[in-house]
């Protein structure tokens, strides 16, 4: 998915349980998230860099390779809508 695309996307509670389904978040040693499917993982010290999967890895060619921008941007969405 393009960056236009997604920023004319309005995220819901769906998305949120779609997003745990393939994402961990973790607080230590240092926060990050892992996938769920080959426990590849990204410090939030790096929301801006592509993730990087495991070479098997089912979600390695998927459109989301920004999960801490998704999370974010699921999270800003449903505050609002409070």
């Amino acid at each position: 998915m393009d960056t236009l695309e997604w920023m004319n996307l309005k995220p819901t509670i769906d998305d949120m349980d779609k997003w745990s389904q393939l994402w961990a978040v973790h607080d230590e040693p240092i926060p990050h998230i892992s996938c769920r499917r080959c426990d590849g993982s990204q410090s939030i010290h790096d929301p801006s860099e592509p993730f990087v999967h495991g070479p098997l890895c089912t979600l390695r060619s998927a459109q989301s390779k920004f999960p801490w921008r998704d999370l974010q941007w699921i999270m800003r969405s449903l505050r609002q809508k409070q």
